[in-house]
């Protein structure tokens, strides 16, 4: 979401491809997981997340660039 806002990316665009990462037992996959799948793990690339995020061109970079990054202290 934090990518997309970044980019000016419409808030519902934003959300369904956010809503597309899958979670296993509360823990989120990595992106690279949802775009390259992970054999060791059993994980397959998401052939729909690969298609929405690959709509906005320099979503992939920058989402990548501050994955894991803290957006906010509470």
């Amino acid at each position: 979401m934090t990518a997309c806002r970044g980019l000016g990316i419409d808030v519902d665009d934003a959300q369904y491809i956010s809503s597309l990462v899958t979670a296993e037992r509360g823990m989120l996959y990595t992106l690279k997981q949802m775009y390259y799948g992970d054999e060791e793990n059993g994980i397959k690339a998401n052939l729909t997340f690969i298609e929405e995020i690959n709509k906005f061109p320099r979503l992939w970079e920058v989402a990548n660039r501050i994955e894991g990054l803290i957006c906010g202290v509470g």
